[in-house]
């Protein structure tokens, strides 16, 4: 279950060796990136982005309603009720064609107790329903593109989890995990699996790595993880895994909002690039781009930030206030990014290159 919802306020960001309150050059001279000012982008209970005519230019998606009474899906072709309640999203070319397709979880939540999981496709049939899985807890707690294919993960039973690339047909390599409410598969067949609860009820979440052989391995955390991201912020092949990490059942006295960055060929080289003050979780992380001119758009409890490297390591820039309830989006538009955020209302803000070094 999740916490209940706070109040949203701006963070104080305490962030692995700051330099100024901007996202600056990267450690070699990356570029530096500037949030632009806030427009109004309508009534939004969550935004989705998605490239429906394959331009390289995203479309801003809004779901409208009180999630607890009801919510419709609305974009710039129609609208559409949404027979529960929105969960996760990805936006993924389904068929090659180089249009993508948004793929949205629904299950049960508030307003919709009891609601199996389903994966709707918004597509240029509109939205349809592509999948359903009847069982005793629907909920997604993961959906992400993994080398063409749709990764899922969902609860199985009240406590289980289970993850796989998904097909109309069901889940390939399916992975149960206890409570693995976050997992990652990384591109050389391994998978990242943070659990927010160890098996005792209540006690402290951890993250593994698993390989295909079935080998399992503990990775550095601190406890329970609620957001895993994987991505390429150096100039090597190899990926590296960010995580928040800090989850713990007495949230509001214990949870600590800490953001960590794991490397080398085990994952087992650790740094923390970030706690976020004034909030008891890090709730999900998106890449901005790739090697040392990448940033990370971060969602907390409380608040939206943009974490970017400069000259004395990971500056932060503060995006806005945000609650759990809400969530965060990037948009690939003309002549650059934008940053949506929805919390009841949808505030849009240009992420923009201000200058670029050899």
């Amino acid at each position: 279950m999740s916490p209940p919802r706070a109040k949203a306020r701006l963070p104080a960001l305490l962030v692995g060796l700051v330099g100024a309150l901007s996202c600056g050059d990267g450690p070699r001279g990356g570029p530096a990136w500037s949030l632009g000012p806030a427009e109004a982008c309508g009534a939004a209970a969550l935004v989705y982005a998605y490239d429906p005519d394959g331009d390289g230019i995203d479309e801003l998606v809004r779901v409208e309603g009180e999630l607890r009474e009801g919510t419709r899906l609305v974009w710039s072709g129609g609208a559409a009720p949404l027979p529960a309640h929105p969960q996760r999203a990805l936006a993924v070319d389904l068929d090659g064609d180089g249009r993508q397709s948004l793929l949205l979880a629904v299950g049960a939540g508030p307003g919709a107790a009891g609601a199996p999981l389903q994966l709707l496709e918004l597509g240029p049939a509109g939205l349809v329903e592509r999948w359903r899985h009847p069982g005793p807890r629907g909920q997604a707690t993961e959906l992400r593109a993994v080398g063409g294919e749709v990764f899922l993960a969902h609860f199985d039973d009240e406590r289980a989890v289970v993850g796989g690339f998904w097909s109309p047909d069901g889940l390939r390599a399916p992975q149960r995990a206890h409570m693995g409410m976050r997992q990652a598969p990384l591109a050389d067949g391994r998978r990242v699996i943070g659990r927010l609860y160890g098996e005792e009820p209540r006690s402290d979440g951890d993250l593994r790595l698993l390989s295909p052989d079935g080998a399992e391995a503990r990775l550095p955390s601190l406890r329970g993880v609620r957001a895993l991201a994987v991505a390429n912020l150096d100039e090597d092949d190899a990926e590296e895994v960010i995580v928040g990490d800090g989850w713990h059942a007495e949230y509001g006295q214990r949870a600590l909002a800490r953001l960590r960055l794991l490397d080398g060929p085990d994952l087992s080289e650790g740094r923390t690039i970030a706690v976020i003050d004034g909030s008891y979780a890090v709730l999900d992380v998106t890449p901005v781009g790739a090697g040392p001119e990448a940033c990370l758009l971060v969602h907390a409890s409380h608040s939206a930030s943009l974490l970017c490297r400069d000259p004395l390591g990971w500056a932060a820039q503060p995006v806005g206030p945000l609650s759990e309830a809400g969530n965060v989006a990037l948009l690939r538009q003309a002549d650059g990014f934008a940053v949506a955020t929805a919390d009841g209302q949808c505030r849009l803000r240009p992420l923009r290159r201000t200058r670029s070094t050899g």
